[in-house]
């Protein structure tokens, strides 16, 4: 299966024209499940409800590191622990908030503000772009990482394994 996959992934990267196939790179939704809406507004960038998470599809992203950037890196350490767990929103969710199907996410165009994470890997790529979901799975944007940087505000944070 992992062939398979690896083999979708590389003709995917050529018929993109992207760098290589750790330019490919998808938009995740989490959602804090045990999000508290008495302790800030749930679209508030260091206590949110939800967080779009950029990672690329030859990476994973570790729940753990993911739960502790947010809570201790973002500055809410003083908020309980019992206050995180990051899950993956689901498609009906996504698309009420983003207006994009599976599989075409992207926080360019999102319907709602989100914060946008971006694992640290994908800092690393040469060259420096990016080929991320466009808002419907049969096509796919491809911007330069500083752009997308900047058009999101995101953080650049380690979250995979």
């Amino acid at each position: 299966m992992k062939n398979v996959c690896m083999y979708f992934s590389l003709t995917c990267s050529l018929a993109l024209n992207a760098p290589s196939v750790n330019h490919l790179c998808k938009t995740v939704l989490f959602e804090n499940t045990k999000w508290n809406p008495s302790l800030a507004d749930p679209f508030d960038h260091r206590n949110s409800q939800y967080y779009f998470v950029i990672v690329q599809y030859t990476d994973k992203i570790q729940s753990t590191k993911l739960n502790n950037f947010i809570r201790c890196e973002l500055g809410n350490s003083q908020v309980s622990r019992k206050n995180y767990n990051l899950r993956v929103t689901s498609e009906d969710k996504a698309l009420e908030l983003t207006g994009f199907i599976k599989n075409g996410v992207c926080p360019i165009g999102s319907l709602t503000k989100i914060p946008v994470i971006i694992t640290q890997n994908i800092s690393k790529l040469h060259p420096l772009v990016v080929c991320l979901g466009a808002g419907h799975p049969d096509y796919k944007l491809i911007i330069p990482f500083q752009e997308l940087v900047n058009q999101t505000s995101a953080w650049i944070a380690d979250l995979s394994y």
